[in-house]
């Protein structure tokens, strides 16, 4: 059997008391460092996960602003077109087109407003606003 015998002489010197204290330190760290690294990884993987649904909802948005861009220019135009189709009315209805020759330009650009561009059709548009003027003040 192996005796045991308490003395005064302590473990720990003045000598070798800083190399103690790195010792406790390196076996705590030792012991905690596996928790911290786990809990590391798992909150940069959320972060990594919250940052890619940023960047997938971004790009969302950017496609569905450039939709609503292109379909607010589709109604722009569509209004044009519309107010243009009243207005051609209205000089049908009025009569003009029966005393000029503006029946043929006007089946024309009948034809053809569909595949106007948005100047041509601002031109047309002031065209008519012209004519319909013009008939309208010399009554």
């Amino acid at each position: 059997m192996i005796n045991i015998s308490e003395t005064t002489v302590p473990d720990i010197t003045k000598n070798n008391i800083d190399r103690s204290k790195q010792n406790l330190a390196e076996s705590i760290i030792e012991q905690t460092y596996p928790l911290f690294d786990e809990l590391y990884l798992q909150k940069e993987k959320e972060y990594n996960d919250i940052e890619d649904n940023i960047s997938i909802t971004h790009k969302n948005l950017l496609d569905k602003k450039q939709e609503l861009e292109e379909l607010m220019n589709e109604v722009k135009r569509k209004r044009k077109v519309n107010k243009l189709l009243k207005r051609i009315e209205k000089i049908i209805f009025s009569g003009i087109t029966f005393e000029t020759s503006l029946k043929h330009e006007t089946i024309i650009l009948l034809k053809t407003i569909d595949k106007m561009s948005d100047e041509r059709l601002d031109y047309n548009l002031n065209r008519t606003m012209k004519i319909i003027s013009k008939r309208f003040a010399s009554k």
